[in-house]
């Protein structure tokens, strides 16, 4: 689209690069920890309070039901701002919320102190996808993916096991105002390695029923969309409730609990970047797919263990899910990012982010009402969860073989520099046509 104007490319080395995507990994590390120190946190919760598996899977979906409608609207007004100074806003009220939870007296200043996290959190997963896929040229998308995701495993290894320990030694409390703190430390990285992101500013301002419109009718991005709900629910079905499961049923003492998230999280932390690289190397679909498949077997395997089952055997299931479930989000979130262009990906963005919430919290919540306690004092109906969850991820398979990437302009995806020059070898170039 010719807008009238031209923009000299900004040559960005490799070591900014880095950075960039270090920064971005340590923003999605706390994200990612406050939101699934929750779970392990359940039975303590559950205890501490007398609270229902429903009542506990509502604190959970608290957060993500807001993160999912903040996430929505924001899709309206995010791709009108500089990438960095939206992140530099959410972030801060992301770290409020976060002291918030870990000063709530009640279950239901809990709840609301999540509600709050999530007004902010929506938006933080947006712009950490937009800026690497704003950022990061194509060739090397599902390497930076690999990268950021990884959090994912750093939280499994350093969050929940960390999380864990000091509710155990102080309270639950503790974990929340943990993370509070190292939330205020990642802001001067945000602040220092973030660069200012403008040129998708450049674009024909569109109101919110032209973005609606221009996802609802591009079937490639409906089908993306489908795929991010297939995901969500394949995963925050059974997510939630593996620790009061293992606790109740198999067995599982709540100081074990941070040996399972350690061994999880370093063997996934190993995988990522492998599958982020052969993502690269490959077509991203067909990675997908082996990661959905395997993760069928652990899947099935955790949510029908029953008391007596090998400590060995439930922590090689669980790492194995951790791997698979993290390794089919890397090809399966850089394949959604594919299908759009510069210009339109912070809004699409906002949306596929606020689908991907809103569908983890019903999937968490309608989790809650299927778990319940039988008279037995075990938990209940967890297996027909773990049956939700697979069908869920053979869909997926299905959806992602229709999903085509749509050819990226190589653009200016950060602000202007003097003097700058148009070199090949720019990992960001701009280019108007």
């Amino acid at each position: 689209m010719n807008t009238g104007q031209t923009h000299t490319p900004q040559h960005v080395s490799g070591r900014q690069e880095m950075l960039l995507l270090a920064t971005l990994a340590l923003v999605q590390f706390t994200v990612v920890v406050d939101f699934l120190v929750m779970a392990p946190l359940g039975p303590k919760l559950m205890k501490l309070w007398d609270i229902t598996t429903q009542q506990f899977g509502l604190a959970v979906s608290a957060y993500v039901f807001t993160a999912g409608i903040c996430g929505f609207l924001g899709a309206f007004f995010i791709d009108k701002f500089d990438r960095k100074r939206v992140v530099t806003f959410a972030f801060a009220g992301f770290t409020l919320g976060t002291i918030a939870c870990g000063l709530a007296p009640s279950y239901l200043a809990l709840v609301a102190a999540r509600v709050f996290t999530g007004v902010f959190g929506g938006i933080m997963g947006t712009m950490v996808f937009a800026i690497i896929a704003d950022a990061i040229p194509v060739e090397r998308r599902g390497r930076s993916f690999g990268i950021v995701t990884a959090s994912f495993s750093l939280a499994s290894i350093f969050g929940v096991p960390g999380g864990l320990y000091f509710a155990n030694i102080f309270d639950w409390h503790a974990p929340f105002l943990i993370l509070g703190g190292l939330a205020v430390v990642v802001q001067f990285f945000i602040a220092a390695f973030i660069p200012n992101i403008t040129a998708h500013l450049h674009a024909p301002p569109r109101n919110p029923i032209q973005i609606i419109q221009g996802i609802s009718t591009d079937p490639n991005q409906v089908r993306a969309l489908l795929l991010v709900v297939c995901l969500s629910i394949g995963q925050f079905s059974v997510l939630p409730f593996i620790t009061p499961y293992l606790v109740t049923n198999v067995g599982l003492s709540e100081a074990q609990l941070p040996l399972l998230y350690l061994i999880g999280g370093i063997c996934t932390v190993i995988t990522s970047p492998i599958i982020g690289i052969l993502s690269d190397k490959i077509d991203k679909r067909i990675m997908y797919t082996i990661a959905a498949l395997i993760s069928i077997i652990p899947i099935f395997l955790i949510t029908n263990f029953v008391a007596g089952v090998s400590l060995v055997i439930v922590f090689a299931a669980s790492s194995l899910m951790f791997m698979t479930i993290n390794g089919r989000m890397i090809p399966g979130m850089a394949t959604i990012q594919g299908t759009v262009t510069p210009q339109n990906r912070g809004s699409f963005t906002s949306i596929s982010t606020a689908v991907q919430q809103v569908a983890s919290g019903l999937a968490t919540f309608g989790a809650g009402f299927l778990v319940h306690k039988g008279a037995n004092g075990l938990l209940i109906n967890y297996n027909i969860v773990g049956f939700v969850a697979i069908a869920f991820t053979v869909v997926s398979i299905v959806i992602i073989r229709g999903i085509r990437q749509v050819e990226m302009p190589n653009y200016a995806a950060f602000a202007p520099t003097a003097g700058a020059t148009k070199t090949d070898s720019a990992p960001i170039a701009d280019r108007q046509s």
